[in-house]
């Protein structure tokens, strides 16, 4: 939050860019997410690229990451898949655990079960979104018999998947990520997830994945 600009005009701002970027070509826009903390305005991903996509017809739009520590699951998959069909398959997903202890603790949440959370959140939501008809799932922090699933995603058999942070994993998994560094370490760190990456197989598997280089521009 930069201060002194009201909430409602910083969204408006933001959106408005987010329309010039699509009118200049970009590919994608990627949205973050923290909580309680001045980083982030806009704490609700969802809320947040809901509006976006009724203001935008072709720009990717993309979550990175949601919070899975943070989340009821299966009200998450709903959501995403809401996302999905208001963007017309223009949704790409990205999930972690975050990276800030602080916010963990101000939640209320056991910092020390976040990768536990993510690992089975994650795998909750994709069953979910490929459900048909009555969902089951057995897991160590949650447990459903028999859920009517009224709900799949635009993109079958579910959106792009994102992972930062960890490049391993995501070579592992098979999907999107980012890192970060000068040139030389993006090209090498490109080069070491090409070597892990296995296609076909992972949650990952079913797109071709994307390696970003983040960099700061100053117009």
């Amino acid at each position: 939050q930069p201060g002194g600009v009201p909430l409602h005009q910083l969204y408006q701002e933001h959106m408005d860019l987010v329309v010039r970027a699509e009118e200049a070509g970009f590919w994608g826009y990627h949205k973050s997410e923290h909580h309680l903390i001045p980083l982030d305005a806009a704490p609700s991903i969802n809320l947040y690229l809901a509006a976006l996509a009724q203001r935008t017809s072709r720009i990717r739009l993309c979550s990175l990451v949601h919070l899975l520590p943070f989340y009821h699951p299966l009200r998450l998959a709903e959501e995403l898949c809401m996302l999905d069909h208001l963007s017309q398959g223009r949704f790409e997903f990205g999930y972690g655990k975050g990276i800030s202890v602080p916010e963990h603790l101000l939640w209320g949440l056991t910092a020390d079960e976040a990768v536990a959370r993510t690992d089975e959140a994650l795998q909750l939501i994709l069953a979910a979104m490929q459900a048909e008809g009555d969902f089951d799932f057995e897991g160590r922090f949650w447990s459903f018999q028999g859920v009517p699933i009224e709900f799949a995603p635009y993109q079958k058999p579910y959106m792009p998947l994102w992972r930062p942070g960890t490049l391993d994993v995501a070579a592992a998994e098979g999907v999107s990520t980012m890192v970060g560094g000068p040139i030389e370490l993006v090209t090498k760190s490109v080069a070491d997830y090409r070597a892990r990456h296995q296609p076909g197989v992972g949650v990952g598997r079913h797109h071709e994945p994307t390696i970003g280089g983040i960099r700061r521009i100053f117009v």
